[in-house]
């Protein structure tokens, strides 16, 4: 269910159809230094926010190289 335990639903989180599948929440959207692996960036969004707006959001503006999937793909 969408709801929690007073019958009520979290406003900021929405929902998304992804296959044939509904979910509703949020989604982590994580940069990884690729030397070390570590997450040097963590930001949370609804989950119908499409990945290749938060593209942005995830670099640290010292990546020689960008690894994502592709929801990412189209970024600028």
């Amino acid at each position: 269910s969408t709801k929690n335990q007073d019958k009520q639903r979290d406003p900021d989180a929405h929902q998304v159809k992804k296959g044939n599948e509904w979910h509703f929440g949020y989604k982590a959207h994580i940069g990884v230094d690729k030397d070390s692996g570590l997450i040097h960036t963590l930001k949370v969004t609804a989950a119908n926010v499409h990945d290749v707006t938060m593209t942005s959001k995830l670099l640290t503006g010292e990546e020689t190289v960008v690894y994502g999937d592709s929801g990412y793909l189209g970024a600028e």
